[in-house]
């Protein structure tokens, strides 16, 4: 699981304390992959349900962690 250290940043932040929620560019810096390589993961961590679409389109997009009450 490549992603588990965008994970985990996520989830140090806390709920809604990532600021600006993370970017494809975001996890370009942390996670030292391509942007192509970011935008395949990040489609597929939505895709198992532990991200959500917070805003924006295009080079806007969001994500956050689906958090559970």
């Amino acid at each position: 699981m490549k992603y588990i250290k965008v994970i985990n940043m996520l989830l140090d932040a806390g709920e809604g304390n990532f600021q600006g929620g993370l970017t494809t560019r975001k996890y370009c810096s942390v996670a030292k992959v391509s942007r192509a390589t970011a935008y395949r993961e990040i489609t597929e961590i939505v895709e198992k349900k532990m991200l959500r679409l917070l805003q924006g389109r295009g080079r806007s997009v969001a994500y956050d962690i689906i958090w559970k009450n």
